[in-house]
């Protein structure tokens, strides 16, 4: 009996041994199905500039402006044409010069006239600014930039301002004669003096029915950045400017 005994616990003892270690579900780092480690965000710098806000059919386009004469002469030459040549609503936005790269990016503002190359090449290009043309003939390096939705609600708007240099002599000398006070001479009176004096030259830059409007709103002494409508009142139209 006792022989027996020590046959069936050596065998019991045998099975043991030869049995697969059991994986223990309580060992550490196993509990079940396990949570994925979050990671960090891989997006490409050049996708999350895209994100800011594109210009929407109908918007308002915002203009960036800082204290230059020339920038604030060719804003509102170009502004006049876009009111009231493609009847397109504008905003001068007044920002810091070393600030109009951000603004366009977050889409603070939509189109800036003097755009700096290298910031077009290390920045503006990969976020899917325009890199509309150059609207001074002497300065390579400044180039008019503008929010990509521009492209998709306005092209003919876009179309014009790649054919927008105004020339670099007109312009200098009327902008040297903006000043402030009550005798000085405002960017909308410089600008209204450049298309009256100056209509061989604009009238390249847009279509014959677009400068047909823009000669009408010349002629109509309009010097404001809006184009307000004629009211009918009694019968009778009341042109409000």
């Amino acid at each position: 009996m006792a022989l027996a005994a020590l046959v069936v616990v050596a065998a019991a003892m045998a099975g043991i041994a030869c049995s697969p270690p059991r994986e223990d579900p309580f060992a550490l780092g196993h509990r079940g199905s396990p949570t994925p480690t979050p990671q960090p965000d891989e997006t490409p710098v050049e996708t999350l500039v895209n994100e800011y806000d594109l210009l929407t059919s109908g918007e308002t386009i915002k203009i960036a402006e800082w204290e230059d004469n020339r920038v604030k002469l060719l804003n509102f030459l170009a502004g006049y044409v876009i009111v009231f040549g493609f009847d397109h609503p504008v905003e001068i936005v007044s920002v810091d010069q070393g600030d109009y790269g951000p603004a366009l990016l977050n889409g603070d503002v939509h189109l800036v006239i003097q755009m700096e190359q290298d910031w077009y090449e290390s920045t503006g290009r990969s976020a899917g600014v325009l890199n509309i043309g150059a609207p001074f003939e002497n300065l390579a390096n400044s180039r008019i930039g503008a929010n990509p939705g521009l492209q998709d609600i306005a092209p003919g708007i876009v179309e014009f301002l790649s054919s927008f240099v105004p020339g670099d002599e007109r312009t200098d000398e009327l902008a040297s004669r903006i000043t402030g006070g009550r005798f000085g001479m405002r960017p909308s009176v410089a600008a209204i003096k450049y298309f009256k004096e100056n209509e061989e030259v604009w009238t390249q830059w847009v279509g014959g029915d677009i400068a047909l409007l823009v000669k009408d709103a010349v002629k109509g002494n309009k010097t404001a950045l809006i184009n307000r409508k004629c009211i009918p009142d009694g019968g009778n139209a009341n042109c409000v400017r």
